[in-house]
């Protein structure tokens, strides 16, 4: 028997251990490297120890070295893995990477499994002099922490209100596997400023109501924090004209100010009313890190320009099609060639054939015609009016003129515009 359950009795030899009592078998062998026991009420001894192959167990009569042995050999299991993490909180919980002087942290050090302990050595400009609760104990820059049946071990530090300047300072904390994590003390003595701001002037261009200008808010020249603090943004107040888009929710204009722009980021989109009106509009807005008090704001002024040159474009009620009965000259059909430009008054109309060569006159049009004729002006309106030929007998196919015109303004750009005048049999 082994010396552990001291169950096997006469006779157990290398059998397993069929007890199963014993909390030092391994695959179900005695194991205990170098011990020697006794077997059959001191008959025999065996000696077993670990090799690199596996456990081997040895049976010698009478301990006598060089005796005849036997030798059972088994895999020796896999060795065990510990993943191990390191969390740095505040009080409520919240995973930190600085902290002020006076404030209380915990080291919250967690394994995914028990069964091995580990040391945790804390190393940095911050030491042991710099806390009024340091639990690795006085003098000690670690602690082993036991794993045998936890999975979680939570060290608690409270920092003195140090009123010499020292600066920030880091503490480090480190285990043997190589896991750290860095926490950095804020030095209360030296009082830490807000961020400076400075106003800034932008400008967009009116050509569409998808028109905006993106405003970081992060340029240095809008916003700078002294000692490199993380900011947060806010938008004090909107514009008076035109709105702003958060775009971290780009379909919603913001309708409510203050505003914090979300994930701690600095872009704000600004969008024009598009009136086609030149004109000007602000907003107020600040930067904020978290360890001090920011009492002022700074304004961003934004240029809105006069759309830059846009083609004249006929209007959309122009019809394209205009449909008359074929029973003879008289019929009448009427249109204008109204369009719209920011300078209409330089445009120019103009009559055009079907492969856009310019006509001069109307009756250059009318010689393109073959079922009616064209009459009127742009001021009074347009009027086509049938002729004889526009005359079909039930059943027959239709007849079509096509008129073509264009308008084109001090640029060159242009747009064109053709009305098909349909004549459909009579019945």
């Amino acid at each position: 028997m082994c010396r552990f359950c001291r169950r096997c009795g006469a006779g157990a030899g290398l059998a397993p251990c069929i007890y199963s009592l014993c909390a030092r078998a391994v695959n179900s062998l005695y194991v205990d490297a170098g011990f020697v026991g006794i077997l059959n009420g001191g008959d025999n001894y065996y000696y077993y120890e670990v090799s690199s192959v596996g456990y081997v167990v040895q049976v010698a009569a009478n301990g006598v070295v060089g005796a005849p042995t036997t030798t059972t050999t088994t895999t020796a299991p896999p060795p065990v893995s510990y993943t191990y993490t390191i969390s740095i909180q505040d009080g409520n919980g919240a995973t930190i990477s600085s902290i002020n002087e006076g404030s209380t942290f915990n080291v919250v050090v967690t394994v995914d499994q028990a069964g091995q302990n580990e040391t945790l050595t804390a190393t940095g400009a911050a030491d042991e002099s710099d806390f009024t609760t340091w639990p690795f104990g006085a003098g000690n820059t670690s602690q082993v922490l036991d794993f045998s049946s936890l999975t979680t071990q939570t060290l608690t530090f409270v920092i003195d209100n140090d009123t010499t300047t020292e600066g920030n300072q880091d503490i480090i904390f480190t285990l043997d596997d190589g896991t750290t994590e860095t926490l950095t003390i804020i030095d209360s003595s030296v009082t830490n400023q807000p961020p400076t701001l400075g106003n800034g002037s932008f400008n967009v261009t009116q050509n569409n109501n998808n028109d905006f200008v993106n405003i970081d808010l992060s340029d240095p020249s809008l916003a700078n924090d002294p000692e490199n603090d993380p900011m947060t943004w806010t938008i004090v107040s909107g514009p008076n004209n035109g709105y702003l888009i958060d775009p971290n929710a780009p379909a919603t204009q913001i309708a409510n100010y203050p505003h914090v722009i979300a994930n701690s980021a600095a872009i704000i989109r600004y969008y024009p009313d598009n009136t086609g009106a030149p004109s000007t509009t602000t907003f107020d807005f600040k930067a904020e890190d978290q360890f001090s008090t920011q009492t002022n704001t700074a304004t961003i002024t934004v240029s809105i320009n006069p759309p830059s040159n846009q083609p004249p474009e006929f209007v959309s009620g122009l019809p394209t099609q205009l449909t008359t009965q074929a029973n003879g000259a008289g019929s009448v059909l009427t249109f204008t060639r109204n369009f719209t430009d920011e300078d209409p008054a330089t445009c120019v109309l103009e009559w055009i054939d079907v492969n856009g060569n310019v006509l001069t006159t109307v009756a250059g049009v009318n010689a393109t015609l073959s079922y009616g004729v064209l009459s009127g002006s742009d001021q009074t309106g347009w009027v086509y009016t049938t002729n004889a030929q526009s005359t079909l007998n039930p059943g027959q196919p239709d007849l079509i003129d096509n008129i073509y015109f264009k308008v084109t303004d001090s640029a060159g750009e242009n747009d064109t515009h053709d009305i098909e005048f349909r004549h459909t049999a009579p019945g």
